[in-house]
């Protein structure tokens, strides 16, 4: 029925978290968890096997090797509907630029799949069985979401609010679900993917990955929405965990904003869709506002004159009045300052 995608590398410390999360979830239909680590080289290969050895069947599991991994597929001992898909790389499949889907295609032949990368997890033991039932009785839906909170690793600390908590009190969405489509894919971030739920289907294998540099995330939910319809839940059943290690961290953070830049871009080229427009200006704003918190006018100059070279001339001059009130809300600031010197 449901095959949970987990993609994992040097989350030795995390790992178990998300392999709680799919053990506890409490269904009426049959899962499996595929969990492929890339070759870590943190230990996390050897936590994934003592987890196996704690809470699944081993003397009924199967085991074999090829030239690229070690497989493992268990039985939960108590979940019934539970079992393990476990790949084990022998390399770098990421280094060597393989696609580790056909090392998971036995597993692949799901109605519905679900993500999670080894360092999130998920919360809610009733979250697969909400999502498939939702799905199960509206047809037109392609993808279900739900609400999720940030941890930050490095202060401990989990943020004192859910990330749509506020968008589901406003008074734009009072409802307990909210519907998304390519009409306002690119107003917010719907699909967080530690939180989706999507339709398996043969119109996956047709979205065209190969015109993308930075095949990822934002560009598969979008060609995932041609296909229907989304919805995103109010429920709080996932953490999405920022740590030195993940995209959105240190430098990290400008690389990210730099490929989600760059993928709206080439949506916009790709398939003629000016709203990717929005999610261009925001992701650059962002990325200039780390500029700003610097102080260094040339980067945020550099940035203004890449983005001039790509984007609509409405949407550069747009991003350009905004620097420029920025800059100067931050002169008057400081001559205020100066002032009362």
């Amino acid at each position: 029925m449901v095959s949970i995608h987990c993609m994992t590398y040097n989350h030795a410390p995390y790992i178990e978290d998300a392999m709680n999360g799919f053990c506890v979830q409490q269904t009426d239909f049959p899962f499996v968890a595929i969990i492929v680590d890339d070759a870590s080289t943190d230990g996390e290969p050897e936590v994934i096997r003592q987890y196996l050895n704690a809470h699944f069947n081993m003397d009924s599991a199967r085991q074999w090797e090829t030239d690229d991994a070690w497989f493992i597929e268990a039985k939960h001992n108590t979940n019934v509907n539970c079992t393990f898909a476990v790949v084990l790389l022998k390399y770098n499949f990421w280094q060597a630029k393989k696609d580790k889907e056909p090392l998971m295609k036995e597993w692949m032949d799901t109605k519905y799949i679900a993500f999670c990368e080894g360092d999130d997890y998920w919360t809610d033991a009733e979250k697969l069985q909400k999502q498939i039932s939702f799905l199960e009785l509206h047809i037109e839906y392609v993808v279900c979401t739900h609400d999720f909170i940030r941890y930050y690793e490095k202060k401990n600390l989990y943020e004192n609010k859910s990330s749509y908590s506020d968008f589901f009190s406003s008074n734009a969405c009072r409802d307990k679900y909210f519907n998304y489509s390519l009409d306002n894919y690119f107003d917010g971030w719907w699909t967080q993917p530690l939180t989706a739920v999507y339709r398996n289907g043969k119109y996956l294998s047709l979205i065209p990955k190969q015109k993308y540099k930075y095949y990822r995330d934002d560009i598969f939910f979008y060609y995932v929405l041609k296909e229907g319809k989304g919805v995103l839940l109010s429920d709080i059943m996932g953490v999405y965990r920022i740590h030195d290690g993940g995209i959105w961290s240190g430098q990290n953070r400008l690389h990210g904003h730099d490929m989600e830049i760059y993928n709206a871009f080439c949506i916009m080229n790709n398939e003629g869709d000016h709203n990717a427009v929005k999610k261009m200006e925001r992701s650059q704003l962002l990325k200039i506002n780390i500029y700003e918190n610097e102080g260094d006018l040339y980067k945020i100059l550099k940035e203004l004159y890449n983005y001039y070279k790509i984007a609509p001339l409405g949407s550069f001059l747009k991003i350009l009045y905004a620097v420029i009130r920025n800059q100067a809300g931050i002169l008057h600031a400081k001559l205020k300052m100066v002032n009362k010197q």
